[in-house]
């Protein structure tokens, strides 16, 4: 029993592997002179060595639908050389074909321009590009300091040599000042000419040009239902955001052409849709977020819609420009000098008195012509002699004027046929 246990093991972690193992294939990609070549499908453990009998190295062993082309360092050249930066200048240089990159496609190195203006100049230069260069022109102008300070140091040791003639000690000092400017003024060119010797490279300080890598875009998922701005990306992946209950194109439930949460319908501000909430009452009125007059929910508490029928819930608040606001201010009927003063912010010019606004307010004069700075914001004044302020039309009512609709637009809808009406 315990021998049959022991094969049965072999068999399930030895055998079985190495059989799955080795029905997987890839396909090998070759870096060569003009490009990525494929090979052609093989085992992942293989492709280095199919690679290596054509004297060439690996560049992947690619599953599914995985290739050099899709590879982030590489572009083509009109790609490369049709980057721009912020003064619209080409940003980047294209090296040529690249061994590990498929065919007319290689590295995009930026192009570093002198831009960096410096706080002092350093000899004539006023801008550099880089930090680098920043760093070999202060080396420059170092070296040519100690040079200048090391002949000084020369010449005074040559003075003080000939000065101290008659006293050795001084001979010893001038001898010493001499030859210690000597020794630095060599080791100053020595380790530089013995660096340039070696490799020309070595002496000159650039920052490495790295590939450019392309804009990888990992998902496309929104993460906000009003980041979609059309009702098909709205609907199409409604059960992504917007929490359990998704998103929904508030138009089909009375709403504007927005994409909101479903779980926003039928709450404080929001389209009423198959109804509100505790406490709340469907009223026609502005929604949050603005748009056309339609049905929506309301707690009737300052800041919520409401409409001039009903009353605010709130002591000493009264709905004025579709919501309910504290009545702060003069009242209606009261003198005034300017509208900041008054409840409606509306000051009669000529009279000086605190007006509504409202369908109590008359806007007209007795010769005709309305004024619509008499009325509130959704109101507008007809110019019938003696007219009041009447509220603005609704999107699809019937109207004459742009200024009888709430959204300023009163056009002829040719696919409805039905005259002229608030669009």
């Amino acid at each position: 029993m315990p021998r049959r246990l022991i094969i049965v093991f072999v068999l399930a972690f030895v055998v079985i592997p190495l059989s799955v193992s080795a029905q997987e294939t890839c396909t090998c990609y070759c870096a060569g002179p003009d490009g990525a070549q494929e090979v052609g499908s093989t085992k992942p453990e293989a492709c280095a060595g199919a690679c290596k009998q054509k004297g060439e190295t690996q560049v992947m062993c690619g599953f599914g639908t995985q290739s050099p082309a899709a590879s982030p360092i590489c572009y083509t050249k009109s790609e490369c050389e049709g980057q721009k930066d912020e003064k619209d200048r080409q940003a980047a240089r294209w090296v040529g074909q690249a061994r590990d990159c498929i065919g007319g496609q290689g590295y995009c190195t930026p192009i570093r321009y002198a831009d960096i203006e410096l706080s002092f100049k350093l000899g004539e230069v006023e801008k550099v590009s880089d930090l680098a260069q920043y760093i070999q022109l202060g080396y420059t102008l170092l070296l040519g300091v100690a040079t200048t300070v090391a002949i000084v140091m020369v010449m005074v040791g040559g003075i003080q040599y000939v000065i101290g003639a008659g006293a050795p000690e001084q001979l010893m000092k001038a001898k010493n000042r001499i030859k210690n400017a000597v020794i630095g003024l060599a080791l100053l060119m020595g380790a530089y000419v013995i660096l340039f010797t070696v490799n020309p490279q070595l002496v000159k300080l650039e920052v490495p040009s790295l590939p450019m890598v392309k804009e990888v875009k990992l998902s496309t998922i929104h993460y906000l239902c009003g980041d979609y701005r059309t009702k098909d990306e709205c609907l199409a992946d409604a059960r992504r955001v917007g929490g359990a209950d998704g998103c929904i194109w508030e138009a089909d439930v009375g709403g504007p052409a927005l994409c909101g949460a479903k779980a926003a319908i039928g709450k404080n501000g929001f389209p009423c849709g198959q109804g509100c909430g505790p406490g709340l009452q469907c009223v026609h009125s502005i929604p949050f977020g603005g748009g056309s007059a339609q049905d929506v929910c309301s707690d009737y508490k300052n800041g919520s819609p409401c409409a001039e029928s009903i009353e605010c819930l709130e002591n000493n608040s009264e709905c004025r420009q579709s919501r309910c606001q504290p009545m702060t201010g003069v009242a209606e009927g009261k003198p005034c000098q300017e509208g900041s003063e008054c409840m409606s912010g509306i000051c009669d010019a000529i009279t000086d008195i605190c007006l509504s606004g409202n369908e109590t307010t008359r806007c007209a004069l007795a010769s005709g012509g309305g004024d619509d700075d008499k009325c509130l914001p959704d109101y507008w004044c007809p110019d019938d002699s003696g007219a009041h302020c009447e509220r603005d039309l609704d999107n699809g009512e019937a109207c004459e004027r742009d200024e009888q609709c709430l959204s300023e637009n009163c056009a002829d809808n040719p696919g409805i046929g039905t005259g002229d009406s608030c669009q």
